[in-house]
């Protein structure tokens, strides 16, 4: 694989304001804060909240393979023309992992509390 491709991230977020289990899933470039930053829109009361995040160069086919498997297994997404999905984030984290045993150069975090806690591949102490 060239080295000059550019990695990104596949993304999971929620949010306070939305109905129980609906989350995010989207792909961007951008560093992790300027997209939490990006999306925090005045149109709503919270915040979005990072779940989980994919690094890889692979990350656009990440992101379009979740999604069409979530849509071929189950009606859970919101509205056609949106990445918003009515599924649990740990659902979804579930399918990065997967994902990630595949691609050489995956790298998963979770977030809590702001924090990022990096979950694959494994670190050991």
């Amino acid at each position: 694989m060239s080295n000059n491709l550019e990695k990104g991230y596949v993304f999971i977020l929620t949010n306070e304001s939305f109905r129980e289990n609906m989350i995010l899933i989207g792909s961007s470039t951008l560093p992790i804060d300027d997209l939490i930053e990006s999306m925090d829109i005045e149109a709503l009361p919270t915040d979005y909240d990072l779940f989980a995040t994919m690094h890889t160069e692979k990350y656009e086919k990440v992101e379009k393979i979740i999604q069409r498997q979530i849509d071929r297994l189950s009606c859970k997404r919101c509205l056609e023309s949106y990445d918003f999905f009515i599924l649990s984030p740990s659902e979804a984290l579930e399918m990065l992992m997967d994902f990630a045993e595949l691609i050489d150069d995956a790298t998963v975090f979770t977030y809590h509390g702001g924090k990022a806690k990096q979950v694959y591949p494994p670190v050991t102490p």
